[in-house]
Parts: structure tokens; C-alpha cells; sequence
């Protein structure tokens, strides 16, 4: 049992939150996880003792998968945590990109903005690059590059808010129970 430093008590509860506002993730726009994340809290003051995310890699591809499919531009600091999220070495995805990896730092950096063919190759790849296949099922992979649209003009006082829920996939998709993050919906604020 934990022992809470606030009061000293050993007893504790454990709780689902309705929501949870994921601001460790680092992701540049707002990250609400709705009904998933377990706190552990001191039964007598209500310190939380522990906070727990389920699959956490999970949730990054996810926000990734869904950032992608998002029409607003994208600045430097989402190219960033897209690429770190998902894994990829900055002069790997460069390459990819058909860009030096000067340029894409430039991009990241957000000294130069991406042209628009270039950034619908990356939000391309960081979708067809997901570990979580079942995610693309849900897409017309036929027409995907033309449903990645880009809106070059938006109010940057209207931040983007991504709302995720664990929901179980089919069995016969995955092989079982297993619950997968998927966005529950979109606001901008």
C-alpha cells in the first residue's frame, strides 16, 4: 500500500476520470482522454498517488493518425512531435520526403513551411506508416491522398482539441478484445 506524503494516510482509491487532459504527451494541441485513465487517490485528503494511461504508445499513434486526417495546417512543432511520436529519425523521414534533412529541420523549426504536395506526403506516410492497421480499414485507401486536405488559411486563436476513447475493435480484425485508442471528436475552440 502507498503511503500519501500530503497526509500519511495508507489507504487509497482507485478511479476511471471522466475526462483527462494528456498535456505530458507534449503534443502541441490539446489532448483529452475520455473515460480511460485510472488515478490512484489517498482516501482521506484525495492526493492523487498515481496516474496511469493505458497503452501509451497506442495513444501516440492515434493522435498521430488523427492530426493527419486534420485539414489545418500544420506548423513546425506538430511536424515535430508527429516525427518524435512515431518513432522516426529526422534525416530517415527527409529522405523520405524527397528533402535534405537541412530542409525538413527548417520545417520542424518552423523557418520555412512545408509546401502543401510535401506535407500531404507526410501526413500520407504518418497514416499508412500506423502500427495500428485496423485504423486504416476504416479509410478508402483508393482515395486517400485526396481526402488529405490541407487548409492553408485558419484563426490560430482557435486552438485544435482531440478528444480520444478506448473502444474494443472486432475480434475478427485483430484477433481478439482488444480496445484501441480512436479520436471521439474534434473541437476547435
Amino acid at each position: 500500500m502507498v503511503k500519501c506524503k500530503c497526509c500519511e494516510t495508507t489507504g487509497a482509491v482507485t478511479k476511471v476520470l471522466p475526462a483527462y487532459e494528456a498535456a505530458g504527451l507534449g503534443a502541441p494541441f490539446t489532448v483529452i482522454l475520455e473515460n480511460a485513465v485510472k488515478v490512484v487517490e489517498c482516501k482521506k485528503c484525495g492526493t492523487v498517488l498515481k496516474t496511469s494511461i493505458p497503452d501509451i504508445k497506442g495513444l501516440f499513434h492515434a493522435v498521430v493518425f488523427s492530426r493527419a486526417l486534420e485539414p489545418r495546417k500544420m506548423v513546425g512543432e506538430e511536424i515535430r512531435f508527429m516525427r518524435k511520436a512515431m518513432g522516426w529519425k529526422s534525416k530517415d523521414l527527409a529522405k523520405q520526403l524527397g528533402v535534405s534533412p537541412e530542409h525538413f529541420s527548417r520545417y520542424e523549426n518552423g523557418g520555412k513551411t512545408m509546401p502543401e504536395s510535401t506535407e500531404k506526403l507526410f501526413r500520407l506516410y504518418a497514416l499508412l506508416k500506423t502500427p495500428d492497421k485496423s485504423a486504416l480499414e476504416e479509410l478508402d485507401l483508393s482515395t486517400l491522398f485526396d481526402r488529405i486536405e490541407i487548409e492553408a488559411m485558419w484563426d490560430p486563436n482557435k486552438p485544435l482539441k482531440f478528444y480520444f476513447v478506448r473502444r474494443s475493435i472486432p475480434a475478427e480484425a485483430a484477433n481478439s478484445n482488444d480496445e484501441k485508442w480512436r479520436k471521439d471528436r474534434l473541437k476547435v475552440a
